[in-house]
């Protein structure tokens, strides 16, 4: 073909024809010709180029299309129309290519992609060389568990607090997790350890908001905690009730003190959460000794280990920090 001209009028005859492969066979003609030509193209020939493979592929099976997003994503520059229409396409194989590519893509494009295409899109995101962290986050709000995993692995991956409570939280396979972050050298172990006892706990807490029974619901520890309520619960009452075996009203009553919502102790309590018990029985006003017998009856044997850690790590905290902390976390208010 010896000018642009030429080639848009014969893409214009191309269109008018029902002839499916000579479509493709001017399609990727067309793309191996701006790929040979990108190092020398002027703006005027960029846009061109951006109007004829545009229509070209608005008309073509999902095969060639794929071919001509490989084909461009070995470019480090490409005509910009085509990127949004290849990005976007709704072919995890289409857009695929583009979304690993040196290709720059805005942070606005990817997260929209993210948020309405599907897993095949968001494990090519999170194949990126550098990801933003609002984009990491977006990935980790949708991404299921193989497409966690790429992304816990990309070195490149700007891992935010909040990207990596999602991940934290809706991986299936705990132990994938916890391979993941010891990975990740930006992580200290104590960040690594808080994260797993996050998923513990909003994993617990998802389980009782879930639709399964709340044990405490129209139960007679409920009846029992709300009378003592009525003639004036204190700490004596969850010592005693913690002595006995009655933890669910022991929990309940610490809630309640606390002002906390019954379903956070329970979640905390169950997913052996030690550092938000401790805030609540701070919070709630309750005393060492309650502490300390509220700490034995967690199911996790590493748990009784800490106790004189965590003891004097509580003497030194005042009702102000604890409530200052949960109130960070969004867990006072709710109730």
């Amino acid at each position: 073909m010896s000018s642009l001209a030429e080639l848009v009028d014969t893409v214009e005859q191309t269109l008018r024809t029902v002839d499916a492969s000579h479509h493709r066979r001017m399609l990727l003609g067309v793309t191996d010709l701006l790929v040979g030509l990108s190092a020398s193209l002027s703006n005027v020939h960029w846009e061109t180029f951006d109007e004829v493979l545009g229509r070209l592929v608005s008309a073509a099976e999902v095969d060639a299309r794929q071919a001509v997003a490989e084909h461009v994503g070995t470019l480090a520059q490409a005509p910009p129309g085509l990127v949004r229409q290849l990005v976007a396409d709704k072919a995890g194989l289409v857009a695929g290519p583009i979304l690993r590519s040196r290709i720059a893509l805005s942070d606005a494009v990817l997260i929209h992609v993210a948020q309405s295409r599907s897993q095949d899109h968001l494990a090519a995101i999170a194949q990126g060389t550098v990801l933003s962290e609002p984009v990491c986050e977006a990935v980790a709000a949708k991404g299921n568990d193989a497409v966690l995993r790429i992304l816990l692995a990309n070195a490149g991956a700007q891992l935010s607090s909040r990207a990596l409570f999602l991940m934290a939280t809706r991986f299936e396979d705990e132990a994938t997790l916890t391979a993941g972050l010891a990975q990740r050298m930006d992580l200290l172990p104590r960040q690594r350890a808080e994260l797993l006892r996050e998923r513990r706990y909003e994993r617990a807490r998802a389980r009782m908001n879930g639709g399964a029974p709340q044990a405490w619901k129209g139960s007679k520890a409920e009846a029992a905690v709300a009378l003592r309520i009525k003639i004036g619960l204190d700490d004596g009452d969850v010592q005693h009730w913690l002595s006995n075996g009655r933890t669910t009203e022991a929990l309940l009553a610490l809630a309640h003190l606390a002002r906390i919502p019954a379903d956070h102790v329970f979640a905390a309590h169950a997913s052996a959460d030690l550092r938000r018990l401790t805030l609540f029985v701070r919070c709630a006003g309750l005393g060492t000794a309650t502490l300390a017998r509220l700490l034995c009856t967690v199911e996790r044997p590493e748990a009784r280990g800490d106790l004189g850690r965590i003891l004097s790590a509580f003497r030194a905290l005042s009702v102000e920090q604890a409530r200052a902390a949960l109130e960070q976390e969004a867990l006072i208010g709710e109730a």
